[in-house]
């Protein structure tokens, strides 16, 4: 009973340390590709786009050359994305802020609804002045792996990503992001 009672003890604390070794690896592995994706998200160039907004007018990259732009990635069905709204409305208005504001939606991706549905729906809501572009297909979500709702990608007056945050930022802390970018 007693060598039954040490073995089960020695094998309890060899799953324990591994699973403790296997989390604090995971942790590390983690917060490594955090850090690799900052470090790398300095140097990367913003993927270019062409996307047209809810009335047709089409938008590139190029047309806010020399600018630094916020990219809002949401969707319609997101609480934090609407409940937003105001915030981003309120930017958009905001001459002297130091940087553009366009927002992205992916139709019938992700769960958001159809092209149609959708403008109908934004239309009610009457925030006519924020810029909201049409990622048909959700290829340029995909090409900033944006795996929630809301993601922000600050891009700086190079069109340089300079980081990717996942969540509603509140104003005064984009426009701290936005005042340190060059």
């Amino acid at each position: 009973m007693k060598k039954l009672s040490i073995f089960l003890v020695a094998l309890i604390c060899v799953f324990t340390l591994g699973a403790c070794g296997k989390a604090d690896d995971n942790k590390m592995e983690n917060k490594n590709e955090s850090k690799m994706e900052q470090s790398s998200d300095k140097e990367r160039p913003a993927v270019d786009f062409e996307l047209k907004d809810l009335e047709g007018n089409i938008h590139k990259l190029e047309d806010y050359k020399g600018k630094k732009v916020l990219i809002e990635f949401w969707a319609s069905w997101c609480h934090i994305c609407v409940d937003n709204m105001p915030h981003i409305s309120e930017l958009v208005k905001d001459e002297n802020k130091g940087f553009e504001v366009i927002t992205v939606i992916a139709p019938e991706i992700g769960g958001e609804q159809s092209l149609d549905n959708f403008k109908k729906w934004f239309k009610e809501k009457g925030y006519t002045n924020i810029p909201v572009l049409v990622d048909e297909g959700g290829q340029l979500q995909r090409a900033y792996g944006v795996r929630a709702f809301p993601t922000n990608v600050i891009l700086d007056s190079n069109h340089n990503v300079d980081t990717v945050i996942p969540g509603a930022i509140p104003d005064e802390n984009l426009r701290q992001i936005f005042s340190e970018l060059k």
